[in-house]
């Protein structure tokens, strides 16, 4: 019977680190997007300060991968294709 004892303790004790790792895992998760979502504010903080700073139509902030502002789109260098020709009529 001792031995059957010991199984026992040991799969408690062994429940009892996986139910550990697992809140621990939770809070770790919960810390991770917090980082995410601060590190999100504050890229969109320093996009904003780099867009003042140039100004909304300077090419250059494309460097920063920042849309810029009233720029000549280029055009489609594909033909329109006409429309097809209407059905005869009888």
């Amino acid at each position: 019977m001792t031995a059957l004892s010991e199984v026992l303790a040991e799969v408690q004790s062994v429940v009892a680190r996986q139910d550990y790792h697992r809140a621990g895992l939770r809070g770790e998760t919960r810390r991770l997007r917090e980082l995410l979502t601060d590190g999100r504010d504050n890229a969109l903080r320093i996009r904003a300060a780099i867009r003042s700073h140039l100004g909304p139509r300077q090419e250059k902030l494309a460097e920063f991968r920042i849309p810029v502002l009233g720029r000549n789109r280029p055009v489609s260098t594909q033909p329109v294709p006409p429309p097809p020709p209407p059905p005869p009529v009888e």
